[in-house]
């Protein structure tokens, strides 16, 4: 409420959470804990770091894609593209360094770029709203310093100007982003989101951790201890035999599913409907750009594809990932108290959606799939499940019949899925092929 965060999540009068602790910049908070008080309430003891966290100003390289010579961009790579296409001589790894090695290449030159710091000063102020600051900052310390009543003066009247000024610049901004601009919805879109996500939270980093009682504060050690609390969740492999009954069925698939073809129309229709202003992956290639050169790369990148499902091998950027670990909840110097954000290229998201496509369609048409199932399922929601369910209570209830119900939660369930078994499932089903 009122941009407000409750921290406090145990009760503190009997079952009841009435002391609360309420922050607009949770991010602050350590941790909170209810402890036994001298009266019916507990008392709230809680965390604070008042540290002033200023990330390290490192130059960035930012691309003027507006000012881009996307025609010569395209004349120069088309002829590159076509003969790569038509070549059967190379493998996946291969193909996908030749296609990244000629974006890239052509990126440097046809594409202008800059390379900035990130600005301290907030969006909405001006640069003659900044000269005033600074003003107002010398005449206090000069006010200070002589204890001249004139200049004391001098910046009260400056610094009433400044806070007019700071405050209509700032209304005027955020009138900008609510207003928009209709001609480009998705980055007026990001824009605003973008404004309340700092509005909401402060950009503090990750502070220190602390593993087996002991406390973490340097960059990199903290990048290990969360890359062994992500590891540590995932499952280990069993070396249970296939024969087992855990993973077996009794009778054979009704259906096979046929082996993916890749076709250039569809490969470009995904390239078109990128997002032009979603994040790069390991490979640094913007969608964006990908989009701009959907023509000129839809053709190598349908063989590429083609070749990856046919060899059942990917390039070994595909295999990586820029993981950004986001807090949850709880104390924030526990690493398991944050999970995994992962950017992976856009490359390999396409040939991801090309193959879940293809896959739902198969257990679709096949009937693998149960009725009662409506997640990642296309026409169906938690809402169709709601209204199904709800309408089985009632019929049940209408008879006088009793109603049972049995609510189940698996913790981390995608990260402990046995990857085995999970083909074997696979298998089982009919899905048989490199797939």
């Amino acid at each position: 409420m009122n941009g407000l965060t409750q921290m406090i999540s145990e009760p503190t009068r009997l079952t009841n959470t009435l002391d609360l602790t309420l922050t607009n910049v949770p991010e602050r908070i350590n941790r909170t804990k209810v402890l036994p008080g001298i009266s019916d309430h507990h008392v709230t003891y809680t965390e604070l770091d008042l540290k002033i966290h200023r990330q390290k100003q490192t130059p960035r390289t930012l691309w003027l894609y507006k000012r881009a010579d996307w025609d010569g961009f395209r004349s120069e790579i088309d002829p590159i593209m076509q003969e790569l296409a038509e070549r059967d001589d190379l493998n996946t790894e291969e193909m996908w360094n030749t296609i990244k090695t000629t974006i890239i290449t052509g990126m440097e030159k046809h594409i202008p770029r800059k390379t900035t710091r990130r600005k301290q000063r907030k969006p909405w102020e001006s640069a003659n709203l900044e000269r005033k600051l600074t003003k107002k900052k010398k005449l206090l310390r000069k006010s200070k310093k002589r204890g001249w009543q004139k200049v004391e003066e001098r910046y009260q009247q400056l610094k009433k100007e400044t806070q007019r000024e700071f405050r209509r610049e700032h209304n005027a901004y955020v009138e900008n982003l609510l207003q928009g601009d209709d001609t480009d919805t998705t980055n007026t879109n990001k824009r605003f989101w973008t404004y309340v996500k700092h509005k909401r939270s402060d950009n503090t980093g990750i502070g220190t951790l602390r593993v087996n009682s002991t406390l973490i504060t340097n960059p990199k050690e903290k990048a290990e201890a969360l890359n062994e609390q992500f590891k540590s969740v995932f499952s280990t492999v069993t070396e249970e035999p296939a024969s087992s009954g855990a993973i077996k069925d009794n009778h054979e698939p009704k259906k096979t599913m046929t082996p993916i073809k890749v076709v250039e129309q569809g490969v470009l229709a995904q390239l078109l409907r990128l997002n032009p202003y979603k994040a790069t992956g390991p490979d640094d290639l913007s969608p964006r750009v990908l989009k701009e050169l959907a023509h000129s790369i839809c053709a190598p990148l349908t063989a590429l594809y083609q070749k990856s499902l046919d060899t059942a091998t990917v390039p070994s950027d595909w295999k990586k990932a820029r993981v950004s670990p986001i807090y949850k909840k709880g104390d924030k110097y526990l690493p398991s108290n944050y999970r995994p954000i992962s950017l992976t290229c856009i490359a390999s998201k396409l040939l991801e959606h090309i193959v879940t496509s293809n896959l739902n369609n198969f257990l679709e048409t096949s009937g693998t799939l149960t009725p009662c199932q409506h997640g990642f399922r296309s026409c169906r929601s938690c809402e169709s499940q709601l209204i199904e369910l709800t309408s089985h209570i009632s019929s049940l209830m209408d008879k006088g019949e009793e109603v049972d119900a049995c609510f189940l939660d698996f913790s981390k369930a995608f990260d402990k899925v046995d990857h085995k078994k999970l083909v074997q499932k696979l298998s089982n089903i009919g899905v048989t092929n490199r797939l």
